[in-house]
């Protein structure tokens, strides 16, 4: 009876504060059918907290959504502060959970119900600056890049640039990395801003974060880390870069095609990050609608489709019509909704659909000559998807290699043929995408 009693108390315990590492990754498959959709919990919700993240969840859920991500939730500098205002990764204390935020138990459940609803759960980590209020400011100065607060007029962003030379600044960074990695029962690390990084240190995050049998990603461009395995996935800037070509309409086909070798040629396959916005770019220069209303839903796609891991701004599925504003603290607006479904039936198909997993053998193959339309099938088995998309602001006709008939078009379920050497024509940034899972 004392037995059964004890199982009762660590099972409950388990509930209240949350056990360490109660859900094991497969680090050989997690891309398999991961969608990774990140969140501002102080922007997220009227209650600007974890519990405002806790009371969505199941219509986050209900979005297909296999993996959340969490800004960073240490306390920040002040709002109007005149160097990285409004900056959600601009920390003043990187070992403290801010407790305008959330407390431990409110966490703790977050993370529980994540695992509960069969939910990876990721936390981001800013290593790379801090707010200009932060103790070691004043107490450790030569952490820093600078000590000049001003220079040639304009507030310098050196100042809160953290040197990353500066080994004993590396140790309290590392020190940083263990407190949120071996306190919480996080599925894995994301650390931002890691452009500058050594090899020497990502390898001794890495084995902090893979230590706890977390999984480690670096918002970097960082193929060769991932390929001997320091880091489990990295951004994909260089897809980025071309969605900001799109909306000028200045991309290419062949832009594509170093993405596409590049994936051919790794041995670790679509485990890159794929994503159409950010939170900070998001901030600064607005929402994607904002700045492609007509092509933003085809750069969505494309992070799905190009093989990789799709990565979903919280507001993206509204769409977001208005920037986050994080100085002002206010909540992500939702006018409509027309988004939710369109993200709805893109991860259903994402985890269910083998031909859209990240796979070794379904790699997206192109199936025209155009420089105007992206053209690819992506295949597994006898399963197929079939993408055509116009990258310019302009009509264009082009023509395709091989024979989609009776296939139906992804989103309407109409049957449709599409057959080789025959003369096709897209609006400006139309696309069409196909499959012929009935």
């Amino acid at each position: 009876m004392k037995i059964r009693i004890i199982g009762i108390v660590i099972v409950l315990t388990c509930l209240v504060i949350g056990c360490k590492n109660s859900v094991k990754l497969d680090h050989k498959h997690w891309t398999q059918a991961m969608s990774l959709y990140e969140v501002m919990p102080k922007n997220f919700s009227a209650t600007h907290d974890i519990q405002g993240v806790l009371n969505q969840l199941k219509k986050i859920r209900a979005q297909f959504i296999t993996g959340l991500v969490l800004l960073p939730l240490s306390p920040t500098d002040d709002g109007s502060n005149l160097f990285n205002p409004g900056d959600p990764y601009a920390s003043i204390n990187l070992t403290a959970l801010d407790t305008n935020v959330a407390d431990e138990k409110t966490f703790n459940l977050l993370i529980d119900s994540c695992h509960h609803f069969k939910i990876k759960i990721f936390l981001e980590l800013n290593l790379s600056y801090t707010g200009p209020s932060h103790p070691w400011r004043k107490e450790n100065p030569d952490f820093y890049q600078s000590n000049e607060e001003q220079e040639n007029g304009k507030y310098n962003q050196k100042f809160v640039a953290l040197n990353l030379e500066n080994k004993s600044l590396q140790s309290k960074l590392l020190k940083a990395v263990k407190y949120w990695s071996d306190r919480y029962a996080l599925d894995g690390i994301v650390v931002v801003n890691g452009e500058e990084f050594t090899d020497e240190f990502w390898t001794k995050i890495s084995k902090i974060v893979h230590g706890n049998g977390q999984l480690l990603i670096a918002s970097a461009q960082k193929p060769a880390l991932m390929e001997s395995g320091v880091v489990d996935s990295y951004f994909n800037l260089e897809l980025y870069s071309l969605f900001q070509k799109m909306a000028a309409s200045e991309l290419k086909t062949s832009d594509f095609k170093n993405i596409l070798q590049t994936n051919q040629s790794s041995k670790i396959k679509s485990s890159s990050i794929m994503f159409n916005q950010n939170a900070v770019t998001n901030r600064s220069q607005g929402s994607e609608y904002n700045r492609c209303q007509e092509c933003y839903k085809q750069c969505a796609l494309l992070t799905y489709l190009l093989g990789g891991v799709p990565w979903v701004l919280n507001g993206q599925e509204g769409p977001a019509f208005d920037g986050i504003n994080t100085f002002k603290n206010e909540v992500l607006s939702e006018r409509y909704n027309y988004n939710r479904d369109f993200y709805r039936a893109l991860n259903i198909h994402r985890r269910e659909n083998a031909a859209m997993n990240s796979l070794l053998n379904n790699l997206p193959v192109l199936i025209s000559d155009s420089e105007e339309v992206l053209a690819f099938e992506r295949k597994h088995g006898n399963l197929s998807i079939m993408f055509m998309g116009n990258l310019t602001n302009k009509t264009v006709q082009y023509t395709i290699n091989k024979d989609f008939r009776f296939y139906t078009e992804f989103f309407t379920r109409a049957l449709v043929s599409f057959e080789p050497n025959v003369i096709y024509t897209l609006a400006p940034y139309q696309y069409i995408m196909l499959t012929n899972l009935k």
